[in-house]
């Protein structure tokens, strides 16, 4: 591991992105960059050799480019932390930004010398900038809470992106010590599996009601596109939680039994709407036999047709396992229908 000589490193990763993107992303980063940080740029395979060419021209002392053999986000993410030099670490993606004066919020984060900082951030969608943030849950004393939010119970902090790396400024040495990376066997949700095992290991955590980190929604992104691979991506992730949940279970996180059907569920629900029923590629009885077998397989691997309903928060919610768990895929793929022509 690398002597720590700045106060942040950022690490950004990206794989493929358009040229367009990258240029956007370093620009908002270097805007407000100075000496007591650490740009580490880990491209995991770009076949492009614009983005490269672009990256080299802009190294220094402080600003490093590294290229590595396509392995996923969690590689690309776990090298950049390897090879980091900051005091503390924090991620962003190749397609979304900083807001202008992001250096003086990390500043102020730093200052506060906790093993992580939860932050706000934004939400860019249709080119217009929403400000998001999560309910303030007096974090130091509610442990459990945060970890059934990570879990999957995402309304008790009021956002899914608890469970995101980049609103989040995390102390290198915590990390280290406790042997924490990302886990290179998940292709989904691995910063969500990762938080969760940061947050069980610490007791020096705060929730910052700032932030400066700029999410781009963007619906051509792969994760909204069909993807034969995702049922096993989905698979891995939820066994992964199921055995974080075990070792949390000997130490009296019981209500953690529940939270996790709410990851099976929203598992469940993706699959659903990106593999069967937003595939254009097949017959809408295709799509309901499909359904059905997701289903099928889905109460045998996760036991999904004992989900209580009555347990589960929310009308919109239950009524969506009520609609699932009655095989009911027609209604449900009318509600998603009206939604998308609204």
């Amino acid at each position: 591991m690398k002597q720590n000589i700045f106060k942040i490193s950022i690490i950004l990763t990206f794989f493929n992105d358009d040229i367009f993107l990258v240029n956007r992303v370093l620009d908002s980063i270097l805007l407000d960059f100075h000496e007591d940080y650490e740009l580490i740029i880990v491209d995991d395979g770009s076949t492009d050799d614009s983005i490269g060419v672009k990256c080299k021209s802009i190294e220094c002392d402080n600003i490093r480019y590294i290229y590595k053999k396509n392995g996923g986000v969690a590689s690309a993410r776990n090298l950049g932390l390897m090879e980091s030099k900051g005091e503390f670490v924090t991620f962003i993606d190749g397609d979304d930004v900083y807001d202008i004066g992001y250096n003086k919020i990390l500043d102020e984060c730093a200052l506060l010398n906790k093993d992580i900082v939860f932050l706000d951030y934004f939400v860019n969608s249709h080119d217009s900038k929403h400000h998001l943030g999560g309910k303030n849950l007096n974090f130091e004393k509610n442990k459990v809470i945060i970890l059934r939010a990570l879990f999957g119970e995402y309304y008790l902090f009021g956002s899914y992106a608890i469970g995101a790396v980049w609103n989040k400024l995390y102390k290198k040495s915590f990390l280290l010590r406790n042997n924490l990376f990302f886990d290179e066997f998940l292709r989904k949700a691995q910063d969500v599996e990762f938080n969760i095992r940061c947050i069980y290991k610490s007791n020096d955590y705060i929730y910052f009601k700032k932030g400066f980190y700029i999410y781009y929604v963007n619906k051509n992104s792969i994760c909204h596109k069909k993807n034969d691979k995702l049922l096993g991506y989905y698979e891995s992730f939820l066994k992964k939680l199921i055995i974080d949940k075990k070792q949390m279970l000997s130490e009296n996180y019981g209500c953690l039994s529940s939270s996790i059907n709410y990851s099976i569920i929203y598992c469940f629900e993706s699959l659903l709407k990106i593999n069967i029923l937003f595939n254009n590629e097949i017959s809408f009885f295709r799509k309901e036999k499909e359904a059905k077998k997701l289903r099928k397989y889905f109460d045998t691997k996760f036991d999904f047709k004992n989900i209580n309903i009555f347990e589960i928060h929310g009308l919109k919610l239950k009524i969506k396992l009520f609609l699932f768990k009655c095989n009911l895929f027609f209604f449900y793929y009318l509600i998603l229908k009206g939604k998308k022509e609204k």
